[in-house]
């Protein structure tokens, strides 16, 4: 990705919490690692975005959700993400009113 649409993204209060919440569903890492996969973007996004990474990332992932496929049908998978996805969004939202 080019710098400057990582930098035109994280500056974003909203765009960059909904890039980092996809992020988090995308790498599957363990949640002691992610927060320092999240350092790497301490200087780019805001403290919102990296909260929603590190909240949604180990709540909803790529792996998770093959795991609750076993478990649920596909409408409560979607709605379980869908969920954690706006919960996480407006904690991230508050946490940039609050600080920014």
């Amino acid at each position: 990705m080019p710098r400057e649409v990582l930098l035109s993204v994280g500056s974003d209060p909203v765009l960059g919490i909904l890039a980092m919440i996809a992020l988090g569903f995308i790498v599957a890492i363990c949640s002691s690692v992610d927060a320092f996969f999240a350092l790497a973007f301490a200087q780019t996004f805001s403290p919102g975005a990296l909260t929603a990474f590190l909240v949604a990332g180990p709540m909803v992932d790529i792996k998770m959700v093959a795991l609750m496929r076993s478990t649920f049908t596909i409408r409560a998978i979607a709605l379980i993400c869908l969920v954690v996805s706006i919960l996480t969004f407006i904690t991230g939202y508050i946490i940039n009113w609050i600080v920014l």
